[in-house]
Formats: structure tokens, sequence, C-alpha cells
């Protein structure tokens, strides 16, 4: 799924227009956080009805008021920034107490991980979190060479857990969309529907 970052100076029109753009290019689906709430356009979606969600969910018919309250807006960008950190020390707590045994969950955890990861203002622990999958077998670059197609459960996952600990102790310090691409695969291939 691809991200939308706005510009600042976008309306909501120009917004839900251009992802529904980006959607139709894709042939998939788009996500962005606006005004707190995760909207997710796909393909063939309609404006309006984009529009009408988000006024529902929010109370607001815009992204901020306007012009905007430059102090309300360093609010809000602060109390984002405070929310993508306390979420990644959530997955920092949550590392501790992972199941390395189970690769759904090794997954998951890098898929929940994924978007504060990408953040600036969040302050990332790298080392410990590769320090912490190396004490349960798991190391950056691992099996990264397998062809993904001709191999099993088990080395299909460690490919991807050795990918992302590779992206992450790279210079950008990120796991990138890629990445949950091939844990849906994974998981498509590998787990039974319920």
């Amino acid at each position: 799924m691809q991200r939308y970052e706005r510009h600042p100076e976008e309306r909501l029109a120009e917004v839900v227009a251009n992802m529904i753009s980006l959607a139709n290019s894709l042939k998939g689906e788009v996500k962005a956080n606006l005004r707190g709430v995760t909207v997710v356009v796909k393909a063939g979606a309609v404006a309006e009805d984009i529009i009408a969600s988000f006024k529902e969910k929010t109370g607001h018919d815009e992204l901020e008021e306007w012009p905007p309250n430059l102090e309300l807006g360093k609010s809000v960008a602060l109390d984002l920034i405070m929310g993508l950190r306390h979420e990644y020390e959530s997955l920092m707590l949550r590392l501790a107490n992972l199941d390395f045994n189970s690769h759904e969950e090794v997954l998951d955890w890098f898929s929940d991980f994924q978007d504060p990861s990408t953040h600036v203002g969040v302050k990332r622990q790298t080392e410990l979190i590769v320090d912490t999958f190396a004490t349960h077998g798991y190391f950056p670059g691992t099996n990264v060479t397998v062809i993904f197609k001709g191999v099993g459960r088990d080395a299909a996952a460690r490919h991807i857990t050795g990918l992302a600990l590779a992206h992450l102790q790279s210079e950008d310090e990120e796991i990138p969309e890629s990445v949950l691409n091939f844990i849906k695969v994974w998981r498509e291939r590998f787990l039974a529907p319920i």
C-alpha cells in the first residue's frame, strides 16, 4: 500500500483527488494520515464519499482551519510526534516479549513497526532491535539472496526478517513498503485462510 504525504498547503479536496489519482495509476490502495485518521483510498474511489466519511469521523470538513493557526499547527505536530514516539516505545516493549519461534508474530511486529520507523522525531533504537533479533538467531541480510518463490515457510520468513533488519541498519534506518509487500505475500502463501 502506497503512503501519500500531503503538502501543508493542500486542502482536503486536493488531497483526496491526488490520492484517488495515485490509487488509480497504481491499481491499488493509497493511505494517508489526515487529522489523526488513517484514510485508505482504493482505485476507483469517489471523492465525495471519502470527504463525507472524513467529515463524519473527524467532525471537520477541512484538514485544518484556514488560514492555518501556526501555534495550533505546532501543537498538532508535537502531538503527532509524541503519539509516534509512544507507538514506537510500545513496539519496543512488545519486542521484549515477542515469541521469536512464531514467524507470524515476528512478521506482524515488523508490519506494525514499519510506520513509526519512517518518521522524523522518533528516536530509533536500531542497535537494540538488531541485537535482540540476533540473540534469537535472526541476523541482517540472512537469506536475502534466496529466491522467494522457491522456498518454504521458514526460509521465506527468515528472508523477510533478514531483509527488514538489513534495512534498519541502512543509512535511513527504516523499513520500506517493499518489506510489507513481502510480508503480505508470505501471509497469503503460508497462512491458511480463517
